[in-house]
């Protein structure tokens, strides 16, 4: 019964359909046929159509063309799976006459349906850009849906239409390539990977390198990653780092509760820059942390630990700086008029509140560090004499950061630079400091850093003053330190060895 069905259908559209249309009138016949329930009705209109000269279509061949294609990928025929091949190369007539068009109008059947069937296709859709991205998520949420083509599509977007996208729509189409590794579509996301290119991926390809599906995608990520490999390895630390912190963004797009947390604690951790070999060593411990947690993929974790443990093997081995203090001396509330600037100690104790004052030079400091990065500083003071009454335990000394200005042979109790030192009087009607009493302090508090000197200690302390010295690189003024008891009552005194002696301040420094 269903042949003889077949034939009679097969009658009527060759008395419905002549090989050709002679007539406008033909023409305008065939665009109505278009709308046929039958769809090799429609597929035979659409070859004569289509070899028509483009002057003679009727002003209603586009719409009826658009229209045409929206209901292929919309509500296919129920038939349509059984008709063998000619159904395809009819959707792909479809698909090619649609495209000719350059039809903004047609953006959504093509996406649904027309980039399953050619490249051209998928280039028009994706020239259109961020236009294109409800199509294409509309695409994706379809049930049954080829994806493939869609990623492929994203890619595109990415690479040579990349101008069409917004910075934010550019993150919207990266998220959703990252995301189509974990949806399972590990081919279409290593050729995606290949075709931006996306060397910030290579994490996630190196995983399905081992652990594809099955040996077509292992063998298309290892090509994939041999040509990724020297892309990334020609770009400078910062253009990688600027490309693991635009995967964060795709990544923590739309984040909310402890996955935000995670973003915001690994967006930090960025912020250093490349050469921050700690900062970087916390976005590699924060991103395993989270994927333990299921706060982000497994893939997501390996693009941002990987990337910056990259990172950290492209870094050259730190280089230490060894830089001489330029100013010292200490202060004395006994005789709060006095300069000690050309002793050979630095006094810190209890008795007449005695404090120390060090200084580095700003211009050295910077010439030491160039264009490197400090990735550590510590102060490294000698102790000349520590005589030994610290009590039991020990008791603290406190590193402060200055935040007025002093010089060396004029700096006392009451001055910052006293133009007469040693008379009964203060003079520095510009300089004047509160050291004690009522008034604002010219250090900062909390402390830089603090340190326990217990008796019999003897050789060097040192004092971590990393963040102090990256301020002072930073455009901070450099006004230096003050060390001075934390509690200036109990016993406890302790002579460091100042510049003038054999073994001055010495600022240490870790550049990278």
């Amino acid at each position: 019964m269903s042949s003889v069905k077949a034939s009679l259908r097969a009658t009527v559209i060759g008395l419905m359909l002549p090989l050709a249309a002679s007539s406008a009138q033909d023409l305008d016949s065939l665009v109505g046929l278009l709308a046929s329930p039958d769809w090799q009705v429609r597929s035979r209109a659409v070859r004569i159509l289509d070899a028509a000269p483009p002057t003679q279509l009727p002003a209603t061949y586009r719409q009826a063309m658009i229209a045409l294609l929206e209901r292929e990928a919309t509500t296919p025929p129920p038939e349509a799976s059984a008709e063998g091949e000619g159904f395809g190369e009819y959707v792909m007539a479809v698909s090619r006459a649609v495209v000719r068009l350059q039809d903004p109008a047609s953006l959504r059947g093509l996406a649904l349906l027309g980039i399953q069937t050619s490249a051209k296709a998928g280039d028009f859709v994706a020239s259109f850009g961020t236009q294109s991205l409800p199509y294409l998520d509309e695409a994706w949420s379809r049930e049954g849906q080829d994806r493939a083509p869609i990623v492929r599509t994203w890619a595109r977007m990415l690479g040579e239409f990349g101008g069409t996208l917004s910075d934010a729509d550019r993150t919207q189409v990266l998220n959703r390539i990252i995301q189509s590794a974990s949806a399972g579509e590990e081919m279409a996301f290593v050729l995606a990977a290949e075709k931006v290119p996306l060397p910030a991926s290579l994490p996630i390809i190196e995983i399905l390198v081992a652990e594809g599906r099955n040996e077509v995608v292992r063998s298309a990520a290892t090509d994939v990653a041999g040509g990724l490999v020297p892309i990334r390895d020609a770009l400078t630390p910062l253009q990688v780092q600027a490309d693991l912190e635009e995967w964060l963004r795709a990544t923590c797009l739309g984040a909310t509760e402890g996955r935000a947390s995670v973003c915001e604690a690994l967006a930090d951790a960025f912020e250093a820059g490349p050469g921050n070999a700690a900062d970087l060593q916390q976005v590699v411990e924060e991103a395993e942390s989270a994927r333990q947690l299921s706060l982000i993929s497994r893939y997501e974790a390996a693009v941002l630990a990987g990337g910056a443990t990259y990172l950290l093997g492209r870094q050259d081995p730190p280089v230490t700086r060894n830089l001489l203090g330029s100013a010292d001396t200490y202060l004395r509330s006994g005789n709060p008029n006095q300069n000690q600037g050309s002793e050979t100690i630095l006094r810190v104790r209890p008795d007449g509140d005695r404090r120390a004052l060090i200084q580095f030079d700003q211009a050295a400091l910077a010439a030491a560090v160039g264009s490197g990065t400090v990735t550590s500083a510590r102060l490294e003071l000698t102790i000349a004499e520590n005589f030994d009454n610290w009590g039991a335990t020990g008791r603290t000394v406190d590193l402060h950061r200055l935040t007025q200005t002093w010089t060396e042979l004029g700096a006392t109790w009451n001055c910052g630079d006293d133009l007469a030192p040693g008379n009964p009087v203060p003079d520095c009607p510009t300089t004047a400091w509160t050291m004690s009493g009522l008034g604002v302090r010219p250090w900062l508090t909390p402390p830089t850093a603090t340190m326990t000197i217990t008796t019999g200690l003897r050789g060097v302390v040192s004092f971590d003053v990393t963040a102090d010295v990256q301020a002072f690189l930073g455009g901070q003024p450099n006004y230096g330190w003050l060390l001075k008891r934390t509690e200036e009552g109990p016993s406890g005194a302790i002579d460091f060895a100042a510049r003038e002696s054999g073994t001055p301040p010495r600022l240490v420094l870790q550049v990278q």
